[in-house]
């Protein structure tokens, strides 16, 4: 396979090859010959990045993106990533995903830091098209295909709604064919180092599928926004996960405390699913409101240690999925407003810290979540339009200046919408007073 090194000057779409699966080796890929070229492949694809960026800088950066954590996508170990990448078993499709994320955060705020950021996510999804059309299954292409889901998130130059629905198609096309190949076997019937590894494999699995049904989330809000339909994923549908990941792994999660925070933030994101899919047999505001009346007491007590952010994240979830249908009360509404505010104003600017000025791309899923949610609040209470205004007003303005600096048309679009259905509301409200006076 031909690498292309110059910079991408536009997107290309992939999709799933039908070819039927093969298992992926036992051996590691680096012993393994794969039939045709594709071994060649592999290895010169390493040899042309390690050309175009020094083998340090990659070291570098491959550990910013696993120690940042403000990346909410990452959900590799870092001991066994850097142990793949110096034993260069991993395929270098991963490391190319990675670097388009830190490129993008680096140099996004430049056009030629963006270009490079799509050239290393674009590269990263060819090798994936290829290895999958080799017919070699494997599971860290699946890895590499929901790095590629996140990017698409991220404000670049080319983002549009097509292009995220075309990267969870592809991604879930990936997880279907790849990881029954990696599916956890007992820990008791392997070699003690073995079993680490397995368990290991098994924690990343769990938080690829929460960081993918966190993306598919995303993906409805953004289509609400603009008046489409959520699409019809697997990752969306809380009776369809198993499709994807193997169901044991979410076995005795709340028995785990390490692992804990992360089951109640994968629970929210299930009933903000839920919220947009009925439940057979189950009235879905009903199926909401009883759903979320168990959860939140779970979050108000559950330890903080290793997991508060998403502690907090998972009540961000409940309250948008409660608010999807109605059922928050005028203290919950208020309540959620306070907070919102709060954590806004502490993503102002400082003048004392000239970093704090930048632009939060990886922050614009969560102001659009929070958008969202504010304009669907403010539409069944109208005591809360002033706190609402207060509320956008500083989510927009943290959206402007993502969109200034990234020149994102498709963000763009999402904040028109917003203004557009904040003015809506208004023009609502203010029909709704006159009335009141005739």
């Amino acid at each position: 396979m031909a690498m292309n090194t110059s910079l991408i000057t536009s997107p290309s779409s992939a999709t799933v090859p039908t070819k039927a699966p093969q298992a992926a080796p036992v051996l590691s890929p680096t012993l393994h010959r794969i039939p045709g070229n594709l071994d060649q492949d592999r290895s010169s694809w390493w040899e042309t990045l390690f050309a175009s960026t020094p083998r340090d800088r990659v070291v570098r950066l491959c550990d910013d993106f696993l120690k940042d954590c403000d990346i909410w996508f990452n959900f590799f170990h870092r001991g066994l990533f850097f142990k793949s990448f110096f034993a260069q078993d991993m395929g270098a499709h991963v490391v190319y995903a990675v670097l388009a994320h830190m490129t993008f955060l680096g140099e996004g705020h430049t056009e030629a830091g963006r270009k490079r950021a799509l050239c290393f996510a674009e590269e990263a999804r060819s090798m994936v098209t290829h290895c999958l059309t080799a017919g070699y299954y494997e599971p860290t292409l699946v890895q590499t295909a929901l790095l590629l889901v996140a990017f698409e998130f991220q404000p670049h130059t080319w983002q549009n709604l097509g292009r995220v629905a075309s990267a969870l198609g592809f991604m879930e096309g990936c997880a279907k064919a790849c990881l029954p190949y990696w599916s956890a076997p007992a820990t008791t019937d392997l070699p003690p180092q073995a079993a680490v590894t397995s368990g290991i494999r098994k924690e990343e699995m769990r938080q690829m599928c929460w960081t993918l049904s966190h993306l598919a989330a995303s993906s409805t809000i953004w289509r609400h926004l603009v008046g489409q339909p959520p699409l019809s994923l697997a990752s969306a549908d809380p009776e369809k996960f198993g499709e994807l990941f193997p169901a044991h792994l979410f076995d005795n999660d709340r028995k785990a405390p390490k692992l804990y925070g992360w089951s109640l933030y994968c629970a929210g994101i299930r009933l903000w699913h839920t919220a947009l899919n009925r439940v057979p047999g189950v009235h879905p505001n009903m199926f909401v409101c009883e759903q979320a009346k168990e959860l939140l007491p779970l979050l108000d007590s559950a330890p903080c240690s290793g997991s508060r952010k998403y502690l907090w994240q998972a009540r961000e979830w409940v309250a948008a999925a409660r608010g999807h249908v109605g059922d928050l009360d005028i203290e919950g509404v208020q309540q959620w407003f306070q907070q919102q505010k709060d954590v806004l104003m502490n993503f102002e600017p400082h003048e004392a810290n000239n970093d704090s000025k930048r632009p939060r791309p990886t922050y614009a899923w969560w102001y659009l979540m929070v958008a969202y949610t504010s304009l669907q609040l403010s539409g069944q209470y109208a005591f809360i339009a002033a706190e609402a205004e207060d509320v956008l007003n500083l989510v927009l303005k943290s959206l402007d200046d993502i969109v200034s600096s990234s020149n994102c048309n498709n963000f763009k679009n999402l904040c028109n919408a917003v203004r557009d259905r904040d003015d809506e509301l208004k023009t609502l409200r203010a029909a709704a007073v006159s009335n009141e006076y005739q």
